[in-house]
């Protein structure tokens, strides 16, 4: 047994051990559940092959007759290319582990195929947790040596600095990809791709020191949104309305916990995340102000 060279994100989904009492309510709990099923190789292998964006997709059948059988044609290519995933993860070097209120995905650093869907995956997930639950997350990427087994072994330096760049430099609901990791994905044609989904970050380092990072890039909420309504559906009325909803609510939203919150660190938490959104929408173009 040896280690490989892995991707790695260590991300921890703030404030989920309060959520997770709620779940006595059976409705919430499978609520959370479908949420953690969500992310599992075998969705984000859909979601990497399907062509098809969800959010475009009728949330509910035609009434009457079905508008030249659209959503039985949706439906039909959906399933193809969940066939075609399903078949392809055989091959897939992604793996997904959940613990607690933990999540660790890792990826081969030769599957550049997984590497920008791990990258874009952060994205949908900040997204998804705060508009369906509120939750918020904080996590590290890095690339490293890892034995990753999923439902096995799950060991390594990688892991231990992922779980290091979330637990003592993150600080604040972001996700600190640390040098390492930068100088690896820079150099692929993706990145290009990616470039909204990211803040420079300067050096960091925690106190005593027992960690530091010299440079590194943030992936936040407010970074998720803007590669959201930047990405290949930034010209789809029914997806960048359905983002502009979301992303004006958040800010509120956001205030509104900040309000209940006693704990000075944690409101510095909320008030960071806040600024950032601020920052982001300060002269945004909404789609309905266009």
């Amino acid at each position: 047994m040896e280690y490989n060279q892995r991707i790695i994100l260590f991300l921890d989904l703030l404030g989920f051990r309060a959520i997770v009492n709620k779940t006595v309510d059976p409705n919430f709990l499978s609520q959370i559940y479908e949420v953690l099923q969500s992310i599992t190789s075998d969705t984000i292998a859909t979601e990497t092959f399907n062509q098809l964006h969800r959010e475009i997709s009728p949330k509910r059948r035609l009434k009457g007759e079905d508008l030249y059988g659209l959503q039985d044609s949706l439906d039909e290519i959906s399933e193809h290319y969940k066939k075609l995933a399903r078949e392809s993860k055989i091959q897939s070097t992604l793996a997904v582990t959940h613990f607690s209120d933990s999540i660790v995905i890792s990826v081969d650093i030769e599957d550049l195929t997984a590497i920008k869907a791990l990258m874009t995956l952060t994205a949908k997930i900040n997204y998804r947790l705060w508009e369906d639950h509120g939750i918020l997350t904080r996590g590290g990427i890095t690339i490293g040596q890892l034995i990753h087994e999923e439902g096995g072994v799950l060991i390594g330096p990688a892991m231990v600095r992922a779980y290091e760049l979330e637990s003592t430099l993150a600080k604040n609901p972001r996700i600190l990809i640390d040098e390492n990791c930068i100088d690896f994905i820079k150099k692929e044609e993706f990145y290009q791709d990616l470039k909204f989904l990211f803040k420079d970050v300067g050096a960091l380092e925690n106190i005593p020191k027992r960690s530091k990072l010299s440079k590194g890039l943030e992936i936040n909420l407010a970074t998720s949104y803007e590669y959201l309504q930047n990405g290949p559906y930034s010209y789809t009325p029914t997806v960048m309305k359905r983002y502009d909803r979301s992303l004006q609510k958040a800010v509120p939203r956001l205030k509104e916990i900040c309000e209940t919150i006693q704990d000075e660190d944690v409101k510095k938490k909320y008030n960071y995340i806040i600024g950032e959104l601020e920052a982001y929408t300060k002269g945004y173009s909404f789609w309905d102000e266009r």
